[in-house]
This record gives C-alpha cells, sequence and structure tokens, in this order.
C-alpha cells in the first residue's frame, strides 16, 4: 500500500468513529505523515477530525501542525470541553468561529506563533473556562487582566512571553473570578502589582517572575491574603527593600523564589519558624548580607537551599547541617562565608547530592562527614582549604564533578580516586598537589584541570588509555619526559595544554590523529625541531587551534625550538582569524630569525645615518644652533671634567 493512501484509510478509520469522545494524538510528527502536495496539512488533519461532533477531549500536543487556524473543522466540535494545542506552529489570529466552543473548560494553545488583541480576541466568549493557557505566543495582553473579569469560572491562567504591556488602571472594578494559579511574566517597561490581585484569596501558585517592578518591595500582601498559597516565584523583578515575613506563620508554602532582586538587609532570622514547609528556598544573586539565621535547620523538609552571589558573612550553620535533613542541594557559592565547612559533629544532611560553596573563605580541611553523602557534584573552588585531599573521595562512586581548584591543597592525588568510574569532571588546578596516580587511565574523565600545580615526572601511562577526554590541562608544572606517543589514541581531545613543563624531544606525529584538536599549548617547555605538517595544515583550516592575540611561535631553551602555542585554554573563544602561515614546514626559523634580523639591522642603519646628517646639515646652515650645540657640548665636558678630578682626589 502506498503512503498517499495508508494516510487517507487512516483518517477515513478516524472519522468512522462518530461516537468518540477523547482523542489524544501526542508528540507526532503529523505534518510530515499527511501532508498532502497543495494543501496544508493542519487543515487536512483538523477538517477530518472535525467530524467527529461527539468530541469532548481533544489533545493535539506537539504534532508538528502549522500554518494558519482554519474557519471549519474544530469550531464544528461544539461539545468540547478540553483542547490541547500546545507545542505546534499554528500562526495568525483566532478564528471567529471559536466563540462556538461555549463548553470548553479547558484551553492550551500555548507555545505556537498565535497573534492579536485578546481584548479583541474571541477568547472573551470562553464565558466557561476554567483553565487557560496561552504561553509563549505573541498576543498583546494588558497586565492589569481586564479583559478577563467576566469569566467568572476561570481558576487557572498562564501567560508568559507574550506581549504583555502596562496599562493605566482607572477602573475600581474586581474580577469576578477566584485564581488558584496565575502565571505572569514579561511584562514590557517598568510595571507594579496589578491591583487585581489585591482580591484574590485561594491563589495556590504565583509566578510572577521577569517583570520589572522597579518600584515595590516584597509583597507580603500576597502571603497574608492567600493562606492557601504553596509556590511564589518573583524572580528577576527588581524588587528592592529587605525580605519580608508574614505576620503568622504560613503553613503551606512550599516554593519561595526571589532570586534575581535587589533585596537588602539581612535574612530575617525567624524564616524558618514562619515558613516551615519549605521544600525550595532560593534567594540568590540579591544584597542580602550578615549571617545564615540558625533557623534554617528548622525546614525539616527543605530540599533546595540557594543562597549564593550575596554578601552573606559568618559560618554556616550548625542547626542547618542538623536539621534539614531533606536536603540534597546546597549553593552557598560566592558570599564572605568562613571557618571550617560543617564543623558539627551532628551531620545529618545524608541525601545531599550536589554542594556547591564556591567563592568563600573556608578554610580547614575539607569535612569527613561529607564520606557519607550521595554526592554527583562538589565545588569547593576559591576558597582557603589546606591540608591532604582526603582519600574517602575516591569511595564516592556517584561523584560526577568534583571541582576544587585555586586552594591550597598538597600532596598525591590519592590513589583511591581510580574507583570514580563515574567521574567527567576534574578540576584540582591552582593547588599544591605534586602527583596523579597512574591508574587514571581506567577513567571515564572528559576534563582534567591540573594546572599550577607542582606535578612531577614524567606523563608515562597515566592517561593512556583516555578516549573520552576533551580538555587535559596541566600547563604550570614540573612535568618532564617527553610528550609520549599514545596522545594520538585520545580521539575526543580538543583541548591539550602542557605549557610551562619542562618536557624535551620533538613533538609526536601521533598529534595529527586528533581530528577535534582545536587548541594546544605547549609553550616554554624545552621541545625541539619542527611542527608536523599535519599540524600546520591544521594551523591554517581551523581558526581556534591558536588565539588569534597570540604568537605562533613561542622561543624555547634550544636554538631550533618553534612549537606552536597560545598562552591559555580560556582563549579559544577568540572569533579572529589567525594570519597566515608559512606553508612550508622547513626552514621556518631561519624564515623568523634570520630575514627579521637582517631587515632589522638595515633599518637601524639607515635611520641612523639619516638622524646624523639631518643634525649636520642643521648645524650648518643656522648659526644660532651652531653657538648653542658648541656651547653644550664645553659646558657637558667642563662638568664632566671636575666631577672626575674631584673623586679622584676623595
Amino acid at each position: 500500500m502506498q503512503r498517499s493512501s495508508f494516510h487517507k484509510s487512516l483518517l477515513q478509520s478516524i472519522v468512522a468513529f462518530t461516537s468518540l469522545e477523547r482523542l489524544s494524538i501526542v508528540d507526532c510528527q503529523l505534518n510530515g505523515i499527511l501532508g498532502v502536495k497543495g494543501t496544508g496539512l493542519n487543515i487536512s488533519v483538523l477538517h477530518s477530525i472535525g467530524l467527529l461532533t461527539s468530541l469532548k477531549f481533544l489533545s493535539l500536543q506537539n504534532c508538528n501542525l502549522d500554518e494558519t487556524f482554519p474557519y471549519q473543522g474544530l469550531c464544528e466540535l461544539v461539545h468540547l470541553q478540553e483542547l490541547d494545542l500546545s507545542g505546534n506552529n499554528l500562526r495568525g489570529a483566532l478564528p471567529s468561529c471559536f466563540a462556538n466552543l461555549t463548553f470548553l473548560q479547558v484551553l492550551d494553545i500555548s507555545s505556537n506563533q498565535f497573534t492579536g488583541n485578546v481584548s479583541l480576541s474571541t477568547l472573551l466568549a470562553l464565558t466557561s473556562i476554567q483553565e487557560l493557557k496561552i504561553s509563549n505566543n505573541h498576543f498583546q495582553i494588558p497586565f492589569s487582566l481586564e479583559p478577563f473579569f467576566n469569566h467568572a469560572k476561570l481558576k487557572s491562567f498562564a501567560c508568559k512571553n507574550n506581549d504583555l504591556y502596562m496599562e493605566t488602571e482607572l477602573h475600581s472594578l474586581a474580577p469576578k473570578f477566584q485564581l488558584n494559579s496565575i502565571i505572569l511574566s514579561g511584562c514590557k517597561g517598568s510595571c507594579t502589582f496589578p491591583k487585581f490581585l489585591y482580591h484574590q484569596h485561594d491563589l495556590k501558585a504565583v509566578d510572577l517572575s521577569h517583570n520589572n517592578f522597579t518600584r515595590d518591595q516584597f509583597p507580603i500582601w500576597l502571603l497574608e491574603n492567600n493562606t492557601k498559597l504553596e509556590h511564589l516565584l518573583l524572580v528577576n523583578n527588581s524588587l528592592t527593600g529587605p525580605v519580608r515575613l508574614p505576620t503568622h506563620s504560613h503553613e503551606n508554602l512550599m516554593t519561595l523564589d526571589i532570586s534575581m532582586n535587589i533585596f537588602g538587609g539581612h535574612i530575617p532570622a525567624e524564616v524558618g519558624a514562619y515558613l516551615p514547609r519549605l521544600t525550595i528556598l532560593n534567594i540568590s544573586r540579591n544584597a542580602l548580607e550578615g549571617n545564615i539565621p540558625a533557623s534554617v535547620g528548622d525546614m525539616i523538609s527543605l530540599i533546595s537551599l540557594d543562597l549564593s552571589n550575596n554578601h552573606l558573612s559568618g559560618e554556616i550553620p550548625e542547626h542547618l547541617a542538623e536539621g534539614c535533613i531533606s536536603l540534597r542541594l546546597l549553593v552557598l557559592s560566592n558570599n564572605s562565608l568562613q571557618g571550617q565547612i560543617f564543623s558539627s559533629t551532628n551531620f545529618n544532611l545524608r541525601n545531599l547530592y550536589s554542594l556547591q560553596l564556591d567563592g568563600n573563605h573556608f578554610s580547614g580541611k575539607i569535612p569527613d562527614s561529607l564520606s557519607n553523602t550521595f554526592l554527583s557534584g562538589l565545588y569547593l573552588s576559591d576558597n582557603k582549604l589546606s591540608s591532604k585531599i582526603p582519600s574517602w573521595l575516591g569511595n564516592m562512586t556517584t561523584l560526577v564533578e568534583l571541582a576544587m581548584p585555586n586552594n591550597h591543597l598538597e600532596g598525591p592525588i590519592p590513589p583511591e580516586f581510580c574507583h570514580l568510574k563515574n567521574l567527567d569532571v576534574l578540576n584540582l588546578e591552582g593547588n599544591s598537589l605534586s602527583s596523579i596516580p597512574s591508574c587514571f587511565s581506567h577513567l571515564s574523565l572528559k576534563r582534567v584541570h591540573l594546572a599550577r600545580n607542582m606535578l612531577q615526572g614524567e606523563l608515562q601511562d597515566v592517561f593512556h588509555n583516555s578516549s573520552s577526554l576533551v580538555t587535559l590541562d596541566l600547563g604550570y608544572n614540573r612535568i618532564n619526559g617527553i610528550i609520549p606517543n599514545w596522545i594520538g589514541r585520545l580521539s575526543n581531545l580538543t583541548y591539550l595544554i602542557l605549557n610551562n613543563n619542562n618536557l624535551k624531544g620533538n613533538l609526536p606525529i601521533q598529534l595529527c590523529q586528533l581530528d577535534r584538536l582545536r587548541l594546544v599549548d605547549l609553550s616554554h617547555n624545552d621541545l625541539f625541531g619542527h611542527i608536523p605538517p599535519c599540524l600546520m595544515t591544521a594551523l591554517r583550516d581551523n581558526d581556534y587551534v591558536i588565539p588569534a592575540s597570540s604568537s605562533y611561535y613561542e622561543a624555547n631553551i634550544n636554538d631550533t625550538a618553534s612549537p606552536f602555542m597560545g598562552k591559555e585554554e580560556t582563549s579559544c573563544d577568540a572569533t579572529e582569524s589567525p594570519r597566515s602561515l608559512p606553508t612550508d614546514s622547513t626552514d621556518i626559523e631561519e624564515e623568523n630569525d634570520f630575514l627579521d634580523m637582517d631587515i632589522f639591522y638595515i633599518s637601524f642603519t639607515v635611520s641612523y645615518i639619516i638622524v646624523i646628517l639631518t643634525i649636520a646639515a642643521v648645524l650648518f646652515i643656522n648659526p644660532y644652533w651652531r653657538r648653542r650645540w658648541f656651547y653644550v657640548i664645553e659646558t657637558w665636558t667642563t662638568s664632566v671634567y671636575y666631577f672626575i678630578v674631584d673623586h679622584m682626589r676623595k
């Protein structure tokens, strides 16, 4: 059976079920399956479905429907109660016949390309609607939501990423609806909290993020007016002032995200007592200062706590490590916290999954209490941690990322690290580590950053089977010996950084096998010989092999040394193209040294002669300057004579 006839039979089969009440076609490429040349696919599909006049529930979510919305088809489904067309590419304005769907209670047309002003839309005729989702379109919507004030049955409204605009609210009307949830974000320009929110008392979920409430402070009235509120999101709203708590304890609030604002002052000391059921608390990227309140430890249901990027000081409260028994994500990065990490012996964060304490002033050693957790990510960079890396870290087989650069850690990397079979990222640069376990070649590491340590010895077979490696950064160490030939087996290697070591010998021809190599830094070693021709070709064809801001050749100790290199791995994002290179790999040094020095000597000699002749010509032509010149010479000669005579007498 041909494909087109199969499509026709499929449509005919669906239409045959005239009494069908529920139809769900989700995540299907209808556009690719049912397309007919000369006709819009969505029209064909929706026309066919429109014959199922008994339908009450219809979902065509993520079905690749496109073109403009048809005037025939769905509008005939007058008994429809739930309609989901989200995640398609339907465009244009909603047809006027949409007003026929008077029994519609749930409508989800989010993530399409619909346009038009909702104040003139047929959505206003759907007075039975209870749940309306129109996010991620191009509707023009007044921030006051006044066009929907007569929708008395409306309980849930989702509208983000549209063309929301602030209008002057001159009316004193109160809406007929009492919402349970609202998502209203993306207001253009400077906005204020819409007045209709003051009349809502049944809210359970509120998302008013990304609205630029520049003249407002923390809306404590939302918590006090809505005792059933469970989720409150006020991300990126330019809210100012202190973080405030309700007059009485709010027993239902589970999510509070007020990150990316300008809140100042201290975190309220009683936050744990007044918001005891919080599971997610995010106050990151504000201007908060002072200590972390000990009452946070009273939130026994807390799963995620993010207080990063503030000005917090002091230590981590002991009560936090004792009481937050459900905590999985703890983010305290980029503050001014200090002292030891988790000094308490009553450590109960057994469910901790990710610990981010980077960018603080923590000191001492890495606490042994972490050995009983199931960490996937441990981030302790830019602190003042000291002592050796504890061997028990090698027993945390759940670790995927371990980042502890820029501390004072010393000694060898524990051989127990060879048990970290799931480790992808290892970043220990900027410490005083002395050696790498040879068994690292058996790990599936992707990014290794061990620069600026005291690593010694030869590379030998440390990474000889690490075919998954993308980045290998061992710069600024004391590694000696040659670059081993097994480097060519690292098929995924993209960034190779071995600068400022004591490497010797030639560049291995095996580097030519690394097809993905985009940045190489071998500068400041004792390498000699010529660059392999294959790498010269790579230099010409790949803009990212060498940063445009650095030289192609860095001088080494040996006379014939000329390995090519950039300075930092971060330079691989340079957008400028490298300058053209000599096409012949032989006599590269002679071209750079002898030719350039000849030009220098000739230019210097010619310039010197021209200056002398210019001075002589001026003195010959102008008697005044000639007398001044001889006067200066006589004065200088006399001064030198008496200076020498005086010092000889002494």
